[in-house]
């Protein structure tokens, strides 16, 4: 998911560099849209539950420079997940960015 998202023009991934060991929750924005609006559409027109803000960690946000801007976009996986519900918010993704 993180590698076809980073693929994306116009989406940005926040994560540890390289090397580090990540979750399976990536948090991203989009050049397009804000974090709320852009969850909106993904459930609307994808089925894609994704959430919006700053998730307890206000002080990154703002470090980051988003924190008056609708923080980040996160999406996680877990292991009731399928393959097709990946492809889903990758899809779906790329449409709001065209």
């Amino acid at each position: 998911m993180r590698n076809e998202l980073r693929q994306i023009a116009g989406v940005t991934l926040y994560q540890a560099a390289a090397g580090v060991a990540k979750t399976p929750t990536v948090a991203f924005r989009l050049d397009k849209l804000a974090p709320e609006e852009a969850c909106l559409q993904m459930a609307e027109q994808h089925s894609v539950f994704i959430a919006s803000g700053d998730f307890y960690a206000s002080r990154l946000a703002e470090l980051a420079g988003i924190a008056h801007s609708g923080g980040w976009i996160r999406a996680g996986i877990a292991p009731y997940n399928t393959e097709e519900e990946i492809w889903r918010l990758i899809k779906g993704v790329q449409q709001l960015m065209r």
